[in-house]
């Protein structure tokens, strides 16, 4: 053994075996490239690959688990022990009526479910558990989830919309969508991917973010985020869809892509509300979009109808979300005001919602106090609504935390969406439903089989 091992080699034997070993190197990192980009070309050889270039995270991760449906911002849960509803204001919260979609991870249950709420009550009057492994069985998630299969155990079902008869509009953030009954079983789906808000339409229709081939697009790589505005009919039918990326190239908005960052970025747009103008008014017609850019802190007014850019504002708001239509030439913006800070992205030095009005050019931030107070800084994703009897409700969304405020700015009611075992986890971005629809869909909802009570 030891003269074997002491054995004397030639040189060019050495280097034959090096450059034999550089192409392994290289054939190695082309077949985990290709796979790592959702490409199955080189098959079970690719998967192998690509576990075994895996294998440092996988062993991280087991010695280090790291819960993503835990609602945390760099490892940082709030609220420890904190679970379900808390009233803070009796008076307050006995003026809070209609009701309350719920869109939650359950982190005892280990998935996603959705709740309708009374919020006159705070009981749970239905829910929604629907199957998202049998759902989108053979459909894989966007990039954003390194192009793998859907998993019931991290998959969020975000921003759901509910159906006057029952039904529910799903989809994950980066995955197919689907409509599913009151039982929670498939109505349709469709294989398209689709991400963050779903809004709908005076007509019927639901505008939502979508996800185009880059290919389309030119002097790019197939991990561009190639965002679309896509309309889609409540039987799942795609009636429009186009390249956000190529509306703004074709209205002279291309510097907005390549001129405002020092170097390239794959993502830089992030497109993540699309809001349908509902009635026709000074600055704007029915059918128009508003549309919310975070990484240009950006928000625009875009006819489809003619193809053509109305208005376009970079700030003040920053990082934003979750822009509406308030009537009156005004608009209003959950502003995440986040700041990109050496240590990483902050919030400085709160939440807030901006209201930008179009006839004066102004802007005016009347809920600074009340969020400061509150504590809410979610960096990314949160939302807010206006309800009917003037009550504000924000989703602190990284936190997993909903606040009901009421008109001078005392927190009516508090939600926390913790598990067993301390921690709270993720919210899908709730939406409020009012009385009377809500009351209409849980009548159709309590004539179906699956009935909860």
């Amino acid at each position: 053994m030891e003269r074997f091992l002491f054995r004397k080699i030639q040189v060019w034997v050495v280097l034959v075996l090096l450059f034999l070993g550089l192409l392994g190197v290289l054939a190695f990192g082309v077949v985990v490239r290709s796979r790592t980009l959702g490409y199955h070309k080189f098959g079970i050889a690719g998967d192998i690959a690509y576990a075994l270039a895996s294998s440092p995270d996988t062993l991280q991760k087991m010695l280090h688990p790291y819960d993503r449906m835990i609602a945390q911002h760099y490892r940082d849960p709030r609220f420890p022990g904190r679970r379900g509803w808390e009233v803070k204001t009796p008076a307050s919260a006995a003026a809070v009526d209609g009701y309350l979609l719920l869109s939650r991870y359950d982190g005892d249950a280990r998935r996603h479910i959705v709740e309708l709420v009374d919020l006159s009550t705070l009981e749970t009057t239905h829910s929604w558990m629907p199957d998202s492994d049998a759902l989108f069985d053979g459909f894989v998630q966007g990039k954003e989830y390194n192009n793998l299969p859907v998993d019931a155990e991290t998959f969020r079902i975000l921003h759901p919309y509910l159906m006057e008869n029952g039904d529910l509009i799903v989809k994950g953030n980066f995955s197919p969508m689907a409509r599913v009954d009151a039982c929670a079983k498939k109505v349709w789906v469709n294989s398209d991917l689709f991400h963050h808000s779903t809004e709908r339409a005076a007509d019927g229709t639901f505008w939502i973010p979508g996800d185009r081939d880059p290919a389309e697009l030119e002097h790019v790589p197939p991990t561009y985020y190639n965002d679309s505005l896509t309309q889609i009919t409540e039987d799942g039918e795609v009636l429009y869809s186009k390249s956000l990326t190529t509306i703004l190239i074709e209205n002279g908005y291309e510097y907005l892509l390549t001129s405002m960052n020092a170097g390239y970025s794959d993502d830089p747009i992030h497109l993540n509300d699309i809001e349908p103008v509902l009635e026709d008014g000074p600055y704007w017609k029915r059918g128009d979009l508003v549309i919310s850019m975070r990484h240009k802190s950006a928000i625009m007014l875009f006819r489809p109808s003619t193809n053509e850019i109305l208005w376009l504002r970079s700030g003040p708001w920053a990082f934003q979300h979750d822009v509406d239509v308030l009537g009156d030439g005004r608009i209003a913006v959950f502003n995440n005001n986040m700041r990109s800070r050496h240590g990483g992205p902050v919030v400085d030095p709160s939440n807030d919602v901006v209201i930008y009005d179009f006839a004066t050019d102004t802007v005016s931030t009347p809920y600074s106090d009340i969020m400061l107070d509150a504590d809410i800084r979610t960096v990314s994703e949160g939302l807010y609504t206006f309800l009917p009897g003037g009550q504000l409700m924000v989703e602190e969304s990284d936190y997993g935390r909903i606040l009901f405020f009421d008109q001078d700015g005392k927190i009516a009611l508090e939600y926390v969406n913790g598990g067993s075992s301390g921690v709270p986890y993720r919210l899908g971005w709730v939406r409020y439903v009012t009385r009377e629809y809500g009351d209409a869909a849980l009548s159709n909802i309590r004539k179906s089989v699956c009935n909860d009570g």
